[in-house]
């Protein structure tokens, strides 16, 4: 018999072993950095606006992106906790953005929308006690069938709760208690807090009593955990706005929130890499009479001359013959005239040999079409090797071809979403990094504890980043689209780039790094860009699972016609079993969980892509748990470039430039407008197409760094625009984007940009931009 295939819902899929393992991690690692920073909570820091509109920004996104995942697993399940956990994000999206409208000093003196003294307060309050709430009603609402909560009635509860909190906190302001006296907190704040602490531990609480746990289950615990630091640093143990535990705090709201939308795209990923077409022929199955019967392929059983004295029901349904027909030899009366002697030949021979039969034929229907089956008849035998019996199966390939169609079709789209949440992360990632850069250039005003937030900001936005890029890199490899553009040269320079970027994270977990490199030049035919990714992410990988004071060592050395490069660590290591899976997607080493900060399992898989296309290869070595890794790249050397091939070019100086910056996220266009000024540039900020090219005319910049998604007039018809101006020939118009993919930089190039740089931009880049 079959069975209904159920579809995937991370409400009803049962949690593994590194599942809760790592859950336990996170939790446990939230809360010791959480105990950590109880004694700094109150320590005053400078205020910094630009802070709120990126993380506020950060937090819609993710928010209306995990609210969407959530109701399209909704349409599969009609489930109403689902719909009730949708609606809570709907709602938590809601009150960020309302949030940072009402936030002094972000957009006016005291907010906007009729904000008074005690307003921002007040929704931090009801967001974050409303939000669990929804998390209750999830947990209540589970296993419940008997309560019916479309999603359209949640998502408009939702609405109408952050709509009814909005309205509260501005207009019904005079009538709130009074929980600020400027940017401190008031003693009335402790019962407010304290209902919100609640609600987060009764969420996190009814969670954890229904049992049997799904994913989802297990992660939303883990989120409640995160939210209740959140509260804690944000209002309860540190002393108002603008200090360590304000900072602090929502960096933990904005980790909560993102938790769901990470698993549900590494169990997504999971979901795609195991995925697996059913075999339509139940063949070698002996005395299958009864389950057979049921089956959705056309079945039958023969004696061992071959005489058929069984079909199941689902044969009589497709040819619309009775058993009487069939019985014997004859189901030749189905068969194409054109092919069954071929049929018979191969059939003979399979009775003469007693060798499993296979192959593709038309079978005539109850309609009269004749549509291919594909064959296979298993000889069932004895302990001597004697025929018993043949089982046979038919099964139709029409429908066997479209569902590989519809595979791949769902391929490409799961391709188009990575590339739209590429495009959705990079924008807000844009203004964090924008921010960072900002701070750091006004280090000498910022207090020691800020630097902290500072740079650990800079650190997880630069991992999100290149999580994204690794991302799209795997996605365009498996698809045989990623393009190299391989030149002539030398290996050293890459992998010093790599190390550069990897000491700040070996220095950070109190790792000794070193290299051993020879003097002469190893030439290869490759892309350097490639190449420095490939060694950062081995570098990377073995920071990130070595435990703090270890040593990493880096040597490349000439070994006959290749390089060799050798990368070891002092780390966790690898069970022996795991290595022959070690490079596949999604691939995890369990035994490290416990220890580490995990991640997606894809960087190994792009390390063995990227040299693969540059005709290279990749080994890893290990004598187990706790005794080391040893990764072994080698490439193909080349001949030395003949001399004057290549020209050493001096950089040229900087100086200061008129700027034209075009964004319709005024987060990241005021971020960058900030930042240009900081590095001494004059800049213009606009916020559609048709205002940037007004401001070609006006302003006369010398350098256009242009968005491609804007309203009334998008990125590529603006730089058309601009070039067609007088004053437009010259300048260098630079497109700035979430959109990263190899046809939109095709597409910037036609349009007529000069250069396409991706979300969130490096400063070294922009200035080297600048400097141009």
């Amino acid at each position: 018999m079959t069975s209904e295939v159920r579809p995937f819902l991370l409400s009803e899929l049962p949690p593994h072993a590194w599942h809760r393992s790592l859950a336990a991690l996170i939790a446990l690692g939230s809360a010791l950095v959480f105990a950590a920073l109880l004694p700094f909570a109150k320590t005053p820091l400078g205020a910094l606006p630009e802070f709120i509109a990126a993380y506020q920004s950060a937090l819609v996104v993710v928010d209306v992106i995990t609210a969407t995942l959530i109701f399209s697993q909704y349409a599969v399940s009609q489930s109403s906790a689902l719909a009730a956990l949708g609606a809570g994000y709907i709602f938590s999206a809601l009150m960020a953005f309302l949030h940072a409208l009402t936030f002094p000093g972000l957009f006016a003196p005291m907010g906007l929308l009729g904000a008074g003294e005690q307003t921002t307060a007040w929704m931090y309050i009801l967001w974050h006690a409303g939000f669990p709430l929804f998390v209750v009603a999830y947990a209540s609402l589970q296993r419940r069938s008997v309560v019916v909560l479309p999603s359209l009635l949640a998502s408009a509860i939702a609405v109408a709760a952050a709509l009814g909190a909005t309205v509260l906190t501005t207009v019904g302001h005079d009538v709130l208690p009074r929980i600020m006296q400027g940017n401190r907190y008031t003693e009335a704040t402790i019962w407010a807090l304290g209902a919100t602490w609640f609600f987060s531990a009764l969420g996190a609480a009814i969670l954890w009593l229904r049992r049997p746990h799904s994913v989802l289950d297990l992660w939303l615990m883990v989120t409640m955990v995160a939210w209740i630091c959140d509260i804690g640093l944000s209002a309860v143990f540190n002393g108002g706005r603008f200090d360590l535990g304000f900072y602090a705090g929502r960096v933990y709201g904005l980790l909560a929130l993102s938790f769901l939308l990470v698993v549900f795209l590494s169990e997504y990923g999971i979901l795609y890499s195991k995925s697996v077409q059913h075999d339509a022929a139940a063949a070698s199955e002996a005395r299958f009479r009864t389950m057979a019967d049921a089956m959705p392929q056309l079945a039958w059983m023969a004696r061992p001359d071959g005489h058929i004295d069984w079909y199941n029901r689902r044969w009589h349904e497709y040819t619309g013959t009775t058993p009487g027909q069939m019985e014997g030899w004859g189901w030749q009366s189905v068969h194409d005239p054109v092919v069954l002697p071929q049929v018979l030949e191969r059939w003979k021979r399979s009775l003469d040999t007693g060798e499993q039969f296979e192959m593709v034929f038309p079978l005539k229907g109850a309609d009269g079409v004749f549509r291919p089956f594909l064959t296979r008849v298993s000889p069932v035998k004895d302990d001597a090797g004697k025929v018993l019996h043949w089982f046979g199966t038919n099964t139709d390939i029409t429908a066997q071809r479209e569902a590989e169609d519809a595979l791949r079709r769902a391929d490409r789209r799961k391709d188009e979403f990575i590339a739209t949440l590429a495009h959705e992360l990079r924008n807000p990632l844009a203004p964090i990094r924008n921010a960072v850069e900002i701070m750091r250039l006004r280090a000498r005003d910022i207090a020691e504890p800020l630097v902290l937030a500072r740079d650990i900001i800079d650190r997880q936005s630069r991992h999100l980043a290149r999580l994204v890029d690794d991302l799209l890199e795997l996605s365009r490899i498996t698809r045989g689209k990623l393009e190299v553009h391989k030149a002539r040269v030398a290996l050293q320079p890459a992998i010093e780039a790599a190390l550069e970027a990897t000491r700040p994270l070996a220095a950070q977990a109190g790792h000794e790094l070193g290299a051993e490199m020879p003097r002469e030049p190893l030439y290869v035919d490759a892309d350097s860009t490639h190449l420095t990714q490939v060694f950062l992410n081995l570098l990377s990988n073995a920071v990130k699972f070595t435990p703090r004071g270890g040593r990493i060592t880096l040597e490349l050395e000439r070994r006959g016609s290749e390089a060799l490069v050798v990368v070891r660590d002092t780390g966790v290591g690898i069970p022996r079993e795991h290595l022959p899976r070690l490079f596949e997607m999604f691939s995890q080493v369990t035994p490290a969980l416990d220890r580490t900060q995990g991640g997606l399992g894809i960087g190994l898989a792009l390390v063995r892509g990227l040299l693969e296309l540059h005709a290279g290869s990749v080994h890893a070595r290990s004598d187990g748990p706790d005794q080391g890794s040893e990764f072994e790249v080698r490439l193909p050397l080349a001949a030395a470039p003949e001399e004057g091939e290549t020209r050493a070019h001096a950089p040229p100086g900087s100086s200061s430039r008129r700027v034209l910056v075009a964004d319709d996220n005024r987060d990241a266009a005021l971020t960058l407008r900030r930042l240009l000024e900081a590095l001494g540039h004059e800049v213009m900020e606009t916020h559609d197409g048709v205002e940037a090219v007004e401001a070609v005319r006006t302003f006369k910049p010398q350098i256009v760094l242009l968005d491609i998604g804007m309203p009334r007039m998008n990125g590529y018809e603006a730089a058309r625009e601009i070039r067609r101006q007088p004053d437009g020939r010259g300048l260098r118009v630079v497109a700035v984007t979430g959109w990263g993919q190899q046809e939109d930089k095709r597409r910037a190039h036609e349009a007529g940009f000069d250069l396409h740089l991706t979300k969130p931009i490096d400063l070294a880049a922009l200035e080297s931009v600048l400097r141009q």
